[in-house]
């Protein structure tokens, strides 16, 4: 009879701890008790869960994670960016919330776009402000747009190189497949500060040249014979420290590094030492026309 009475009381027992258990079930499913779980965790946890809801404001802020399934270049991955931009604006709007869309991925992106749209103006400017640099230098009004058509031929060289290289579903040597707007930026700058220094080195040699000769020809190889073994050898030393970041396992470092070098090469070889040379011997001597105080400031 105790047994009897004993395992009665233990089922009533078990039968009121469940009820009870099923009364306050909502607890579970309730967002309180995940907040709980969460904040009695270990540090650790508790800032990786930070990535998805705001625990230090007691649960009142919250993050949608979302992942397109284009790559990042991908004219479908930048609509996805600006449809959510305006999705979240609604829903802000419409719920009487704090709504932002914003993220690394995010940030990239609008960087990504307003970079791009602004690259024709750094391409604009830099050629603006490398031809008057330059213009006082040589003292002509023709060579320094010689020199700033030839780097733009050079660098635009080095991008199509870098297209073949990394761009597409395949790149030959890697990568997500398209080339990054910071790496284009980069390049496009530090190739056209190089440049004029190859470029100051060697056309003050053949003004100099032309100063003694008075002939376009025999300037042209008076600076040759002086600067060509000077601007291969800074262009070799250029080369090799643009090819140790080509190594880098980061893509953007890496297409860096190959357009620098493939960049700097034309420059100091292709352009410098056969198509700036042949124009010049074509244009005679207009190369060194120019306004009689610009010619001044060149001496």
């Amino acid at each position: 009879d105790r047994g009897a009475r004993g395992a009665r009381r233990l089922e009533r027992r078990s039968r009121e701890s469940l009820d009870a258990l099923n009364r306050t079930r909502g607890i579970f499913d309730s967002g309180y008790f995940v907040l709980a779980a969460i904040d009695g965790t270990d540090a650790d946890r508790r800032a990786a869960a930070g990535v998805a809801v705001n625990v230090d404001s007691g649960g009142e802020a919250g993050r949608i994670l979302v992942v397109p399934t284009t790559a990042p270049n991908d004219p479908a991955t930048r609509e996805l960016h600006r449809d959510l931009r305006d999705r979240v604006a609604a829903l802000g709007d419409e719920l009487e919330l704090e709504a932002a869309l914003g993220g690394t991925a995010g940030a990239l992106a609008e960087y990504d776009e307003r970079a791009s749209a602004r690259l024709v103006w750094l391409i604009l400017a830099l050629a603006l402000v490398s031809y008057v640099a330059l213009a006082p230098i040589f003292g002509s009004l023709l060579l320094p747009a010689l020199a700033v058509v030839l780097n733009l031929i050079s660098v635009g060289a080095a991008f199509g190189a870098l297209a073949l290289l990394f761009q597409g579903d395949a790149p030959l040597l890697g990568g997500p497949g398209y080339i990054d707007v910071v790496a284009i930026s980069a390049i496009y700058t530090v190739i056209f500060g190089l440049s004029l220094d190859y470029q100051v080195f060697l056309i003050t040699r053949m003004r100099e040249g032309w100063l003694r000769t008075g002939k376009t020809p025999e300037a042209i190889g008076y600076g040759l014979e002086r600067t060509a073994a000077v601007v291969t050898g800074a262009a070799a030393i250029m080369i090799a420290v643009f090819l140790a970041f080509a190594t880098s396992d980061i893509a953007t470092t890496r297409q860096f590094g190959v357009g620098l070098a493939i960049a700097v090469f034309l420059d100091a070889t292709l352009v410098r030492l056969l198509l700036l040379p042949a124009t010049m011997r074509l244009c005679g001597d207009a190369c060194w026309r120019g306004p009689k105080w610009l010619r001044k400031l060149a001496h």
